[in-house]
């Protein structure tokens, strides 16, 4: 007997701190300061720094489920209630409502975009908001949510992201806002082309790039005025060996197996290929000079100067990146090409790599296994239970005017069962699938609004696409909330005046 009135006791006293408006005040406060924190991170940062650090993080969720017990023991604290109490027990139930809506919309919620092309099959891969890290072995993919480690490498520390099923550690250690992809060619054996590694600098500026003749979209650097361009052909005939070097002097070259060709501006003579570092130049279509590798060279545009820093007879292509600084200053096309990316470091037993995981590329990475090791790093990517394929995508133009007025996309839905429908949605439109009007009041259908568009490209749309189970909640909520203070404030008996 004596326990149990000691239980009561104490559970008394827990109820009468859960319901206390000193706890309501103190949880209030924190979620003050927590939001302006957020606010701070989202300005500072960005908004995935926000949600990692304040919104999305584990305190916050368990501060907002103690504020609902604090409202809800405060209601029940007035138990059995007055008809005075009406007010107060509808604002409280309204906020604890919106509070659970909030909740069931982060947990069964989905929201994300989506870039579909006319033309193109179905598509189903909504892109989320959130980084990951994905690694593939073979038919298996684990996944590895970033979060806070990307902020934590953007600083220099190192953050274990988890190990994979056949034993990979992996550790997050550096984080670039900006990274130059660069192309780079990597010695084989057996099946591979000649490559040659071209630098040309004037004034400052630096280009370093590798030139594949057997390659038509890589084998040309394009300057405007000035031009290289590399490619395989015949050797030259022994009588345009000779030629007058710029002192006037004569000069007989016997090697003639010469690797790529490198043209300044117009074709040369055709050279066949092989596996001797020399490399045979034209300009104006006349025999000029043989070029050895680390031997600059004067184009005679401007100050422009080029050297071959090396030749390669059989070498595959490959992309490495680097790090940009953001006072760098570059040109316009290698600006277009910057990503982000993470670094990680792959560790299993004595095997070790480190690799720069740039957003959008997929790395592959060295297995002893022999089995297929590919890793990539960017937004998570939800497959959804329903398909959409753009029909049509039209802008309105302003009347006179050639700006844009506004976007619709034509788009069709199905879902697995074989349901389709058809229809139209633009900025403030969306359109819903399944369009049934109780789904749509409880928020189960998928609301698809126009993101985005491509001015370089009418046959490409990007749509959001949004799905919240929490929505009436969060609206019956509301309205609760607003009934319960009309209630108290306005509904209020009159008070009659005290007889003395």
């Amino acid at each position: 007997m004596a326990a149990s009135a000691t239980a009561q006791r104490l559970g008394r006293r827990v109820f009468r701190f859960l319901s206390s408006v000193r706890l309501a005040v103190i949880l209030l406060m924190v979620l003050i300061v927590g939001i302006a924190a957020g606010t701070i991170c989202e300005s500072s940062f960005d908004s995935k720094v926000a949600r990692a650090y304040v919104y999305e993080a584990p305190w916050f969720d368990a501060w907002m489920i103690l504020l609902g017990v604090n409202l809800f023991c405060a209601a029940w604290s007035r138990y059995p209630w007055k008809k005075h109490h009406t007010g107060f027990v509808i604002t409280h139930a309204g906020i604890i409502t919106l509070l659970i809506g909030a909740l069931v919309g982060r947990i069964w919620g989905i929201e994300g975009t989506m870039t579909i092309y006319v033309g193109h099959e179905p598509d189903n891969a909504l892109v989320i908001d959130t980084q990951e890290v994905r690694v593939k072995e073979g038919d298996q993919t684990t996944t590895f949510p970033v979060g806070l480690a990307q902020q934590r490498a953007r600083d220099g520390r190192s953050v274990a992201l988890g190990t994979t099923a056949s034993g990979w550690k992996l550790t997050a250690t550096a984080y670039a806002d900006a990274l130059q992809p660069i192309s780079i060619a990597q010695a084989v054996t057996e099946n591979g082309s000649p490559a040659v590694q071209v630098k040309l600098w004037s004034m400052g500026q630096n280009i370093d790039e590798w030139l594949w003749p057997g390659d038509p979209d890589n084998s040309r650097i394009d300057l405007g005025l000035l031009a290289v361009e590399c490619r395989l052909g015949q050797a030259p005939s022994a009588s345009t060996r000779q030629h007058a070097s710029a002192d006037g002097a004569a000069s007989v070259f016997h090697a003639v197996a010469l690797t790529p060709t490198v043209a300044l501006k117009n074709p040369a003579p055709d050279l066949p290929p092989g596996d001797r570092a020399v490399i045979y130049l034209s300009d104006n279509g006349k025999l000029s000079y043989y070029l050895q590798p680390g031997k600059p060279l004067a184009t005679g545009w401007g100050n422009w100067q080029m050297e071959v820093e090396q030749v390669m007879p059989l070498a595959v292509p490959s992309t490495e990146f680097r790090p940009i600084p953001k006072t760098t200053r570059l040109p316009p096309r290698d600006r277009a090409s910057l990503t982000s990316g993470l670094k990680v470091d792959f560790s299993r037993g004595s095997d070790h790599d480190e690799e720069w995981l740039a957003t959008g590329w997929e790395v592959e990475l060295p297995d002893a296994d022999n089995t297929p090791l590919h890793a990539e790093f960017g937004p998570k990517i939800y497959p959804l239970p329903v398909s959409l394929t753009l029909k049509q995508f039209d802008v309105e133009r302003n009347e006179g005017l050639d700006t844009p007025a506004g976007f619709r996309s034509t788009i069709e839905v199905r879902d697995a069962a074989g349901n389709s429908a058809t229809g139209s949605c633009s900025m403030n439109e969306p359109m819903n699938f399944p369009d049934v009007w109780w789904r749509r009041w409880t928020g189960l259908t998928y609301k698809i609004s126009q993101a985005s568009w491509n001015p370089d490209n009418l046959k490409q749309s990007s749509v959001q696409i949004l799905l919240d189970p929490g929505w009436l909640f969060k609206w019956s909520g509301s309205l609760m909330v607003c009934a319960g203070i009309f209630t108290m404030f306005y509904l209020r008996p009159p008070r009659t005046a005290a007889h003395p």
